[in-house]
């Protein structure tokens, strides 16, 4: 994996070949353009930004995205931590005032316990990552809020380190149907829609067909994805073993009631391709939890840039889908795309 050094005040914007989506349950938050918070930040310190979209603070950092991001009573904040070397605070929030309040930063780890304490803990062994839901709505309410990562060490040669992945608002109260009784979103009066019987062509049924047709629907025509227009590109293939990485992640995340790129077993969508046997030269992954249809789940793909620009990578030409249910789980409905060119 490459690493990006960033410099104190630099913004980056990264492709990321993987990309979330949960329509209206959830908001990713983008750590790739992160400026000093407060007067706490002393750049001593690297700020790296990994190519998975993971940001890493060394030595004294304080740092925080620009605003925009809105607190309801029902925000739950989730995201990935991991540290091999403690300091004296390491927490996350939010604030809008450009100033440190320690009723607004959870503490996770760190010799001293400055913060809201006991609500997220850093636990795990060797660096490993961790994940946390902090039911931050409960704590504190606010609109144009920055999320702020803190990484302090006040002593001369700081060697602590943090490093904070899949952040993400969610609300676990909302719907994601949002009224349109024809949009097959759950909560508008549509029921599920059951994917249709296996045909025996090969390892693709038609459900996972249908999917393969809509996504070479809108690469036939083209499409603007988020401000940039892509030219109509070749249609995608399906590839069985592609299906089969589509379909584990999707059932891991159904079964687990887990919705993130990191399956429960900590692999990677590219470790889910490779171990399916596929050889690849590049490739992409989209998920989205929630919807009822293969025209629902498309519109919210579409309707996000990074998971638009995977459906219209001209690079890309194979594919495989998957959606998997659980009536146990917080969304009931997974979905999986996998996008590659083989070697």
């Amino acid at each position: 994996m490459y690493l990006r050094k960033l410099p104190l005040a630099s913004a980056l914007s990264i492709a990321l070949l993987t990309s979330v989506s949960a329509t209206a349950l959830a908001e990713d938050i983008d750590l790739s353009n992160t400026l000093p918070f407060s007067n706490q930040d002393t750049g001593i310190g690297e700020i790296t930004l990994q190519s998975d979209g993971a940001l890493t603070l060394e030595g004294n950092r304080w740092v925080a995205t620009p605003g925009g991001y809105t607190i309801t009573e029902n925000t739950v904040l989730e995201f990935e931590f991991s540290s091999t070397s403690q300091g004296e605070i390491h927490g996350i929030g939010f604030d809008d005032d450009n100033r440190i309040s320690r009723n607004k930063i959870f503490h996770l780890h760190g010799t001293q316990s400055w913060g809201i304490d006991n609500q997220a803990t850093y636990t795990a062994q060797n660096g490993e990552f961790q994940t946390f839901r902090i039911p931050v709505g409960q704590f504190y309410t606010g609109s144009g809020m920055q999320l702020v990562l803190v990484n302090d060490d006040d002593s001369a040669n700081p060697n602590n380190n943090g490093t904070f992945r899949n952040v993400r608002l969610m609300d676990p109260t909302q719907n994601p149907g949002d009224g349109d009784p024809g949009d097959g979103n759950p909560g508008d009066g549509e029921p599920p829609q059951d994917p249709p019987p296996s045909d025996d062509n090969g390892c693709m049924d038609e459900f996972q067909r249908a999917l393969l047709e809509a996504h070479n629907e809108v690469r036939s025509q083209g499409y603007n994805c988020g401000g940039t227009s892509y030219a109509p590109a070749p249609p995608l293939t399906f590839s069985c073993q592609l299906g089969e990485a589509a379909e584990r992640h999707s059932t891991d995340m159904a079964n687990n009631n887990h919705f993130s790129h990191t399956g429960t077993d900590g692999s990677s969508f590219t470790d889910r391709i490779g171990d399916t046997g596929y050889r690849y030269r590049t490739g992409g992954e989209n998920i989205a939890a929630g919807q009822r249809s293969v025209d629902s789940v498309m519109n919210s793909w579409l309707n996000s840039s990074g998971h638009c620009r995977n459906i219209m990578n001209p690079s890309f030409t194979e594919y495989g889908g998957s959606l998997v249910r659980s009536s146990s789980s917080t969304y009931s409905q997974y979905w999986t795309s996998v996008f590659a060119t083989p070697r």
